[in-house]
């Protein structure tokens, strides 16, 4: 694991990439599961899974919209 978050720091700092962005490509994702490709991800994840998909693509969306003209 430490591996992979200092690979992931280096790729961030390369790239300058904000945690605001993070967040940002984060919630879209998760959105597209549990909204556009819920169907889909319904077949492979329990209900609890996408409840908890959910929850974390709600959170996302409240700290991207406290810090959206940084997105701009």
């Amino acid at each position: 694991m430490n591996d992979l978050a200092k690979e992931l720091n280096e790729t961030f700092q390369k790239y300058q990439i904000g945690p605001h962005e993070i967040a940002y490509w984060m919630y879209l994702t998760l959105e597209r599961m549990t909204e556009d490709h819920r169907e889909m991800y319904e077949q492979e994840y329990t209900k609890e899974e996408m409840e908890r998909l959910e929850g974390i693509a709600d959170a996302l969306n409240k700290i991207t919209n406290q810090c959206w003209w940084l997105l701009k």
